[in-house]
């Protein structure tokens, strides 16, 4: 018998006491945010990270302590747990020695700030430049069942009218949830159990990432003595680098090379299946001019019809609500996909 099954355990959620109306709006609630799961995540992990992160497996704390696939399913606890133990995992100070639950992120923003603070703190290396320890992992949610994943202002607001939603628990919700370009949302979503990934993820260290040119696409990485904060710098280098009025990077190549660029360390560090949706993040990280229709040609002239359409607004799925960063990642995917439509209707009338 196989007891570590290939299959997620889902975040599922149906009616114990019967139908009511506070429960049909909860399960509604639910589905329309399992329908709004990002197509690409990152999981920032090292030798130190909780469980056991690969390109084969996923194991959450829990599981792995227990070796089972962890049928403890977080939105079906009878036992009161549920918020408590939802708020500790996304708590990081009063993190849980054996969560349930595993953290991902659609911010690549955040997953690169995330492991140079891992590397900072929990440091692996004799050598302070070397992040070589630090990974990456970067997963295709649409090759998962419906439900795998589930974002973390949707499992909060499941428990917010539950007897055992306690003060803390809101302030919480609410200094997480607060709305505004620079908030302290940071994209995070959740699985739990045990996720067989294989086939369905590509992953990277964070060193490779910086080899090829990462902190010329995001210079304010670059400064080490903001390796050690987390939240904070990143609300920092909202506020800093993507307001309006600031001035575009100082990294200014012509937009043909900026973009062979990005397509080189996404192809060089996650393979060619994912080389223009990382592509298109990491410019979208950067600091830039107003793009002309030069920039989009030249990602055109470099991927083929059926990669393009892979890239297109509705299969990437973006939610950039309250995440600045992924605004501009959301704004070239529609413009890329404007640009390719008109260029085969000028093809086609020619």
């Amino acid at each position: 018998m196989d007891v570590f099954p290939n299959l997620p355990t889902p975040f599922e959620f149906r009616h114990l006491y019967g139908h009511d109306y506070r429960q049909d709006h909860q399960a509604s609630k639910l589905e329309a945010g399992f329908k709004r799961i990002p197509r690409y995540l990152f999981r920032v992990y090292d030798a130190n990270s909780q469980g056991a992160t690969s390109t084969h497996m996923v194991w959450s704390a829990h599981a792995k302590a227990t070796s089972n696939c962890d049928m403890n399913n977080l939105l079906l606890r009878t036992d009161d747990s549920g918020p408590s133990d939802l708020y500790n995992h996304l708590d990081w100070k009063k993190f849980p020695r054996h969560s349930t639950l595993v953290s991902w992120t659609s911010s690549l923003l955040f997953a690169t700030q995330l492991g140079l603070y891992k590397h900072t703190k929990h440091p692996l290396a004799k050598d302070f430049d070397d992040l070589s320890n630090i990974f990456i992992l970067m997963i295709d949610t649409s090759e998962f069942p419906k439900g795998t994943f589930i974002q973390d202002a949707v499992a909060m607001d499941f428990f917010r009218d539950q007897q055992t939603w306690k003060k803390e628990h809101e302030a919480f919700f609410e200094m997480r949830f607060k709305k505004g370009q620079c908030s302290f949302y940071f994209g995070e979503y959740l699985a739990q159990g045990l996720l067989s990934v294989e086939g369905k993820c590509s992953e990277t260290s964070l060193q490779k990432l910086v080899d090829l040119g990462l902190f010329q696409f995001c210079p304010y990485f670059e400064d080490k003595k903001h390796w050690c904060s987390l939240a904070s710098r990143v609300v920092q280098i909202r506020r800093t680098s993507f307001a309006a009025s600031m001035p575009p990077c100082s990294y200014q190549l012509s937009e043909q090379a900026a973009v062979r660029r990005a397509v080189t360390i996404g192809q060089a560090c996650f393979g060619d299946v994912w080389a223009l949706p990382f592509a298109l993040m990491i410019l979208a990280c950067t600091p830039m001019n107003s793009l002309t229709d030069g920039f989009f040609a030249a990602l055109a002239g470099i991927f083929s019809r059926e990669e393009l359409d892979e890239a297109s607004p509705d299969k990437l799925n973006i939610d950039a609500v309250d995440l600045i960063e992924l605004g501009d990642y959301q704004r070239f995917a529609k413009k890329l996909r404007r640009f390719r439509l008109k260029s085969e209707k000028k093809k086609a009338g020619a």
